[in-house]
């Protein structure tokens, strides 16, 4: 945002405006730092009333009258001797170094008035925009929008890390865990195969040699068909069909059919 002075000093330097308010200023007493906030208030949108105006007035007229005239006139009167002989007489070097900071100490309070007006209208542009009572703010009966704000903190550790990244990476196979089941021989086939073949048994025959041929290569299958003939065995024993014998543990089974029935 552009400052009051900044503003003051282009104006003021624009062809004809210096002529024209240092006349106001000279012939009529015109105030021109005051002239010139006006001006800056106007080129802003601001509407200066007869309130306004005075507000402005009263707050520059006790440092024009108390500082900025005094100065003025001081100024004046270092004037060269041949445009106001009954002036002050000095020498024309120490009165012009005078003058020089007489003029400077002028042009020092006119822009410190300026920076006050700027000032007032600043501060009134903040009281203006505060809430207002019945508008943005209310005595009673009327609660605050409540807002909720979440935040949210991300903590992992290294093993967090490699756990995920292992899920990731074995989502896709995984699978629950289950027994893989290998070949076997059902008790019914190994009774359907078994009871014919004990009415050629005459004498004790070993269990394995009733294994089917295609069950005996494998350990796998041999196992299971061992164990199925040996089931279906038991159930033609519970029938009275076949005898077992084992002659010694873990010794070999052998079976053969019952004398009564030979």
């Amino acid at each position: 945002m552009t400052r009051l002075w900044e503003v003051a000093v282009a104006v003021y330097e624009a062809p004809g405006v210096r002529e024209l308010v240092l006349d106001l200023q000279d012939r009529h007493g015109c105030d021109v730092p005051l002239l010139l906030a006006l001006a800056w208030l106007d080129a802003r949108g601001v509407a200066i009333d007869d309130a306004r105006y005075a507000a402005l007035a009263e707050a520059s007229a006790a440092w024009q009258r108390e500082v900025v005239t005094p100065l003025r006139a001081a100024r004046r009167a270092l004037r060269p001797r041949a445009e106001a002989p009954t002036r002050l007489s000095l020498a024309d070097a120490a009165r012009d170094e005078f003058k020089r900071r007489v003029q400077a100490l002028e042009l020092a309070a006119e822009k410190h008035q300026l920076e006050r007006l700027e000032a007032m209208r600043t501060a009134a542009a903040r009281l203006m925009a505060r809430d207002r009572l019945g508008r943005d703010v209310f005595a009673r009966g009327a609660p605050e929008a409540m807002g909720e704000r979440r935040t949210t903190h991300f903590t992992a550790s290294l093993l967090d890390l490699i756990q995920a990244y292992a899920r990731l990476r074995t989502k896709d196979d995984f699978r629950p865990f289950s027994l893989d089941r290998g070949p076997v021989l059902p008790l019914e086939e190994a009774l359907e195969r078994l009871r014919p073949l004990i009415g050629f048994a005459g004498d004790w025959t070993d269990l394995a040699s009733y294994l089917p041929a295609d069950w005996r290569g494998d350990p796998g299958r041999r196992r299971s068909a061992l164990a199925s003939t040996f089931a279906a065995s038991l159930e033609l024993v519970k029938e009275g069909a076949v005898e077992l014998r084992q002659e010694d543990n873990f010794a070999p089974i052998s079976l053969r059919r019952r004398a009564t029935d030979r």
